[in-house]
């Protein structure tokens, strides 16, 4: 890198009527960095995609087991308030008020 910036520096400080190979020089060896920075990256792609695919099936299992286990702790809800409807709207209306009641102060 040290070197790319001296041809670069030397490319500026250089006079008028040798600029022009310089310059191209320089331009040369910029384009060259680039390329090396572009395969480095083009390397890496894969494996990164690669990364996200197994991330990818990982959270959509995770999110397939925490689904059937909300699904099951729901049923014991759902067998009391087919069992017991108005002690459940009672109940789910005096949590209601005391809710509102707290975050409607100011």
């Amino acid at each position: 890198m040290a070197n790319t910036t001296e041809r670069i520096g030397n490319s500026s400080s250089s006079s008028s009527s040798g600029s022009g190979s310089t310059y191209n020089s320089g331009s040369n060896v910029v384009s060259n960095s680039l390329s090396k920075v572009a395969d480095a990256a083009a390397e890496q792609f894969p494996t990164l995609a690669d990364q996200l695919e197994v991330l990818k099936k990982d959270v959509s299992k995770l999110a397939t087991q925490v689904g059937n286990a909300a699904q099951h702790q729901m049923e014991p809800i759902e067998q009391y308030v087919e069992r017991e409807p108005l002690k459940a709207v009672l109940m789910a209306a005096g949590l209601g008020c005391v809710l509102g009641f707290l975050f409607s102060r100011r």
